[in-house]
């Protein structure tokens, strides 16, 4: 068991540096290698090829109405008829936005749409859609692969992105400084960075989207609060799903297997919930904690890491009812105090709980671990040290006795 683990660990390793020394650019990961994941734009299946787009609501020469008129969308803005553009693609000719929408408060939503190229390098305000200042939108269907960055919000509130694909850019879905938008059922893999990250953002919803094989992380939601991350799919990246200095989030029912390094990192947050996860096969962690405090683990599964739960300078989380088995810890702590560790399932684990440098953590009812119910602490110590030890004792003291007694 120890000997498939340790294997399995330098095979991650050893694809975390190929994919580190691999020439990854500005211009994202080698198109042909992962041209068998990116449309072919001869064969889509839909009908008219059309020049970037513009909208800008404030601007009378680039609204919707001037828009409506040049025959790009049809409807007429309100709930139940919202401008719609559809069956579009786009090539971005490497300059700009493919699809570009400026403070629009109207409903509208765009579906169906193909749009790439809009620039590979480096540039923050480019996107195959980028959406800024915009509210009560619907982005669905669309195809938003080979960019620099497929979907880009930032300032937007209320805004649906559901069921579209963004592969092969540099970043998949990215949100700045946007709230209470609803991120659903969409596929982001093989990115050069990020298939899905959110910044500065609040009160969003990410659920059961699907972000495998990028360079560094299949989700990162950084500073930003109150957000449910959901159902998600977070496998063979650098790490699963990364939440940075994050409060009162809840991530649950997510799947993050056989990344590199870490299934579930978690860095200077507070009061978040982390439950009902499936996080196993990772290099080094399943759950990573490093100073964070006063969060909740509850019921999430952590089989088959080199460490199922770390916890690193935290204090007073509650960690409970979780299953961590065959890893080579259970559970690590180093400089982390006054957490409750109880009702854990700790099967076949290499070490059962290691501490070091802590004090004040509380260890009850965590089953099959080696040392009892509360003395499942190794310190660093090998499993079984301490048993061995006093039976090598014990032998010693019978096998001098019984000479003694022959003598006599």
């Amino acid at each position: 068991m120890k000997s498939n683990r340790k294997t399995k660990r330098i095979i991650l390793l050893i694809l975390g540096i190929f994919f580190a020394l691999s020439p990854v650019s500005n211009n994202n990961i080698n198109s042909e290698y992962y041209s068998d994941i990116t449309f072919n734009k001869n064969n889509v299946k839909i009908s008219k090829i059309s020049s970037p787009i513009y909208i800008n609501d404030n601007d009378p020469n680039y609204n919707w109405s001037v828009t409506k008129d040049a025959g790009i969308c049809n409807g007429s803005g309100t709930y139940s008829d919202p401008y719609v553009i559809q069956d579009l693609v786009i090539d971005g000719g490497g300059s700009g936005n493919c699809i570009l929408v400026e403070y629009s408060d109207v409903y509208f939503k765009i579906e169906n749409c193909t749009v790439y190229n809009s620039t590979m390098y480096v540039n923050w305000d480019s996107a195959g859609i980028r959406l800024s200042h915009v509210n009560n939108s619907l982005l669905i269907n669309n195809n938003c692969s080979s960019n620099f960055i497929g979907i880009n919000l930032e300032n937007c509130y209320n805004n649906t992105i559901s069921g579209n694909t963004a592969n092969n850019n540099s970043f998949g879905i990215y949100l700045r400084d946007s709230n209470n938008n609803n991120l659903s059922e969409n596929i982001a893999n093989f990115n050069g960075y990020y298939g899905i990250k959110l910044s500065n953002c609040d009160n969003n919803t990410v659920s059961k989207n699907i972000v495998n094989y990028q360079y560094l992380y299949g989700m990162e939601i950084s500073s930003s609060d109150n957000n449910t991350i959901s159902g998600n799919t977070a496998n063979y990246n650098h790490a699963g799903i990364k939440i940075n200095n994050g409060y009162a989030n809840n991530i649950t029912g997510n799947t993050a297997n056989n990344n590199t390094y870490y299934g579930i990192y978690l860095y200077r947050g507070y009061y978040n919930t982390i439950s009902g996860n499936n996080i196993s096969n990772n290099g080094l962690c399943g759950i990573d904690l490093w100073i964070t405090h006063r969060n909740m683990l509850l019921g999430n599964i952590a089989n088959n890491n080199y460490r199922g739960i770390s916890l690193k300078t935290c204090s007073k989380n509650i960690i409970t009812e979780n299953t961590a088995n065959y890893n080579e810890n259970g559970f690590y702590l180093e400089e982390s105090n006054y957490n409750i560790i109880s009702g854990n399932t700790l099967k076949g684990n290499d070490q059962c709980i290691v501490e070091k440098d802590c004090q004040g953590n509380e260890f009850k009812d965590n089953k099959h671990c080696n040392y009892g119910e509360s003395k499942g602490i190794t310190s660093g110590i090998i499993s079984g040290y301490n048993l061995f030890f006093l039976l090598g004792i014990l032998s010693v003291a019978i096998f001098t006795i019984s000479k003694k007694i022959k003598k006599s």
